[in-house]
């Protein structure tokens, strides 16, 4: 599919159901369309495109508080928006008027991170790494270690990990102290993925080994255990002959989940009763940053059958929306002569939209072309 749009991005573009006014009744229509939105809504498949079904795409912009507004607009002839779709770029600076804009700091390919009402929108594959401690005994000194830095205490905070510079990272929490007998546990986390799993020791004596491991979040395909680099078996539990427990023996679990992200538990073993076993834990939040004028932003919306609107632009929304490609648009032969600045875009993105009193629906695997007008 995406590779079908962006084909059609490199064409010379022909006039397709696109009008700039305001009301909707100057709409041109064609039987090619250029504009459209696809995907489904609680999970019912919809299909809109310009020119089809009294369905015409509208673009304007405007200055409102201080910020360029860049609207596309998905709709049927009608003074009450009903199965509708709309899309609004926010410009990425504050500007007095509107001469003074620009929409290349926005209207940029990539994630666009959701205008949101709390002021903190989500940053587009940025996120925020909590770390605790998970011991059946209190009071164990640990020290963390992550790419960056170094902590002592009972938790840590990494954050800000972009997952698009940084595929995978390593944590390290050292334990010391009678009551551990896991002076090391380590986790290699994948940061595109939702996976987690621990690592429990079931039995750790001079002569045997016995450990499994336990999915947090998602469910496990497959491990393969190995004992200082050597490979020593599959399958959700392990049980080992040793001879000997030393310092520093080292237990490696790679454990592949279903969903085909991938996490790496190591552990350094002592001998002792499985009560002294400590593991990490860690959540994986949004990263947020302040942003109170919503700049370089999007607010995506639906209007359902009833003309009743919902809009990503709630406080704490969640969901992504990506610019897949741009293209230039020339509209001269819609304005009568006057060539007006236009940049057509593809879109794809996955959505939960909220109504004024609460109620939500889902815009999943979302894809389209739209265009909007701007003022350089």
């Amino acid at each position: 599919m995406k590779k079908a749009i962006n084909l059609l991005l490199g064409l010379v573009l022909i006039l397709g159901a696109c009008s700039k006014e305001t009301s909707l009744d100057q709409a041109e229509y064609s039987d090619n369309p250029l504009f459209y939105f696809s995907g489904s809504v609680n999970g019912l498949p919809i299909n809109i495109n310009a020119g089809q079904d009294g369905y015409a795409m509208h673009t304007r912009y405007f200055l409102e508080d201080s910020v360029l507004h860049m609207e596309s607009l998905l709709a049927a002839d009608s003074p009450v928006f009903r199965e509708a779709f709309r899309v609004d770029i926010h410009g990425g600076v504050l500007s007095n008027s509107i001469s003074n804009t620009g929409y290349s700091a926005s209207l940029v390919n990539g994630p666009i991170a959701l205008a949101d009402a709390s002021g903190f929108p989500r940053r587009p594959n940025v996120y925020d790494y909590i770390f605790t401690s998970d011991s059946l005994n209190g009071n164990i000194p640990l020290q963390w270690t992550t790419p960056d830095s170094t902590y002592s205490g009972d938790s840590c905070s990494f954050l800000a990990v972009n997952a698009l510079h940084r595929q995978d990272f390593k944590v390290e929490m050292r334990s010391a102290g009678p009551l551990s007998c896991t002076p090391l546990v380590a986790h290699i986390i994948q940061t595109q993925g939702d996976c987690k799993a621990e690592m429990h020791i079931l039995k750790s004596t001079n002569s045997v080994l016995m450990a499994e491991a336990r999915p947090r979040v998602g469910n496990i395909k497959s491990i393969q255990w190995s004992v200082n680099d050597q490979n020593v078996g599959t399958g959700l539990a392990l049980s080992y002959d040793v001879i000997g427990f030393s310092p520093g023996y080292r237990l490696e679990a790679k454990i592949l989940f279903e969903s085909g992200c991938e996490e790496v538990i190591e552990k350094v073993i002592l001998a002792g009763s499985p009560q002294c076993d400590i593991n990490l834990n860690y959540q994986k939040l949004a990263h947020r940053n302040y942003n109170p004028h919503n700049l370089a932003t999007v607010t995506v919306s639906y209007f359902d059958a009833s003309g009743k609107q919902y809009s990503s632009n709630y406080a704490y929304n969640t969901g992504h929306f990506s610019i897949e490609a741009i293209a230039n648009y020339d509209e001269s032969s819609v304005t009568n002569g006057n060539n007006k600045n236009h940049k057509r875009f593809s879109f794809s993105g996955d959505l939960v939209l909220k109504a004024s009193d609460g109620s939500t629906v889902q815009l999943d695997n979302i894809f389209g072309i739209l265009a909007v007008e701007h003022p350089d």
